[in-house]
């Protein structure tokens, strides 16, 4: 037998604009020309839902008003059925609310009470206000869900067998159907439960408040098919968010991605993947967008480490004016392999070459964080060139010695009686080693070149130009 658990979330017109206010902040959202929802801080100064926006705004002068927005409610809902699909794999999205069909998933969780116990400590640290519920019925989980949404309402245990839902129904409003129309009749009569509505004569119930009202009470007791189209996971990460109030301030923006991160932590952990770029764009008021990348050296899905980064960038950023939304994208995916632990690693493994490239670029600018890669090319400053990092081609190992330092050019040697100096007469300590090539291009060479050292120890690299005779110090070694 199906079992189902559904998740309703009374408050989320109002919390999809909390990520980035300050909890003293006083919000209150507008559905038409009242207000439908307000916040702790609001609520503190007396303002509270049905009020106009001008009594609310005489008792708050900082209030902060903003109108309803089915969209960011929609994109929240997509976000929550993403955190969901790790607990089932048929997900179905209801008005402000989710389903899941969880008994395939009991064993794998470890019975129907764990499962309940980390899907509430999850939804606690997600900061949704919600009421949950389990059913044997999708439209039943999600009337009880809502039921205990309200106020006061008194803890429900989860219900398996369709006796005990019957029972249980009887109880509750008939409001709770969502449907306004056949409520308002109901009520115009007298009915305000679920259970005097089961016990009128159904061909008289159709005929005074429509068949729609007898099929969602059959599909509420399971006496009717009632399927729901099942979530899937996008096959890229994008997610937009609107501000409450307009910021410049870094760590505001910073506290705004956290939860952004977070539910992309939550996509990637789904699909099994690693992102090695993300896309960050900040709208103002008036065009252009800000927008920059966060570049990675391996794919991750650590929303700690991104956010990281993320700091890096945000902090080192100049605003050209303050940010009312804030765009994440994850243009391309990465399969991530499991990997074993190590049974003797530290608890704080040292901070990775990777890691340190990550957060150098980030902090400095991805252009001043290079890795040399080796070309096949006898000259010496020929030889190499930077790239990214983490791009550098395995090193070739040089047949004569090279030293670590090159000069970025050569410099020239004064010489007495023949010999080179440096700080001092020079003592080479080498055959000769000959270098003589580029005579296809512009960059023609050949030279003669030599380990020496100076009377202070040092050992440098010179060489001698064919035709001129002239002596040239080339590089040092450590």
């Amino acid at each position: 037998m199906s079992l189902w658990l559904a998740c309703y979330f009374p408050r989320l017109p109002l919390e999809v604009f909390s990520p980035g206010l300050a909890p003293q902040q006083p919000l209150a959202v507008v559905d038409g020309p009242r207000l439908l929802l307000t916040n702790d801080a609001a609520s503190a100064a007396g303002i509270h839902p049905g009020q106009t926006p001008a009594a609310a705004y005489a008792l708050a002068h900082n209030l902060i008003l903003t109108p309803r927005s089915p969209a960011e409610e929609q994109a929240a809902l997509d976000a929550l059925a993403l955190w969901a699909y790790q607990f089932s794999s048929q997900v179905s999205l209801a008005k402000q609310g989710l389903v899941l069909e969880i008994s395939g998933s009991l064993r794998l969780f470890g019975g129907l009470s764990r499962l309940i116990a980390e899907i509430s400590r999850q939804l606690a640290t997600l900061s949704h206000t919600h009421g949950q519920a389990v059913a044997p019925t999708p439209r039943a989980a999600l009337l009880l869900a809502r039921g205990q949404a309200r106020p006061g309402a008194a803890p429900l245990p989860a219900i398996q067998e369709q006796a005990q839902l019957t029972r249980v129904l009887r109880h509750y409003p008939v409001s709770l159907l969502d449907l306004p129309a056949a409520t308002a009749k109901l009520h115009s009569v007298g009915i305000r439960r679920l259970g005097q509505c089961l016990d009128l004569p159904r061909p008289e119930l159709a005929r005074r408040c429509g068949q729609e009202l007898l099929d969602t009470l059959d599909k509420l007791l399971g006496a009717r098919p009632d399927p729901w189209p099942r979530f899937t996971p996008p096959e890229n990460f994008e997610r937009h968010l609107s501000l409450p109030a307009e910021t410049a301030n870094a760590e505001a923006l910073v506290f705004a991605c956290r939860r952004l991160l977070g539910e992309l932590a939550t996509y990637l952990r789904v699909r099994v993947k690693g992102v090695q770029e993300l896309a960050v764009q900040l709208f103002h008021r008036e065009p252009p967008v800000t927008q920059f990348t966060v570049s990675l050296q391996g794919p991750s899905g650590d929303p700690s480490y991104l956010l990281e980064l993320l700091r890096e960038h945000l902090q080192r950023l100049t605003l050209p004016a303050p940010v009312q939304a804030l765009r994440l994208h994850a243009p391309i995916l990465f399969t991530l392999s499991a990997q074993a632990g190590d049974l003797f690693s530290p608890a704080q493994p040292a901070l990775s070459s990777a890691a340190l490239a990550d957060r150098l670029s980030a902090r400095l600018g991805k252009d001043s964080i290079h890795s040399l890669q080796t070309l096949a090319d006898h000259r010496p400053e020929r030889s190499w060139q930077t790239c990214p990092p983490g791009q550098a081609s395995p090193a070739q190992a040089a047949r004569e010695p090279r030293p670590l330092w090159l000069l970025s050019a050569p410099l020239a040697l004064a010489t007495r009686r023949n010999q080179p100096f440096h700080q001092g007469p020079l003592q080479l300590l080498s055959p000769m080693e000959r270098i003589e090539t580029g005579w296809w291009d512009d960059g023609a060479v050949a030279r003669d070149y030599y380990l020496a050292s100076n009377p202070g120890g040092s050992v440098l690299w010179i060489y001698r130009e064919r035709g001129s005779g002239r002596w040239f110090l080339h590089g040092v070694f450590a």
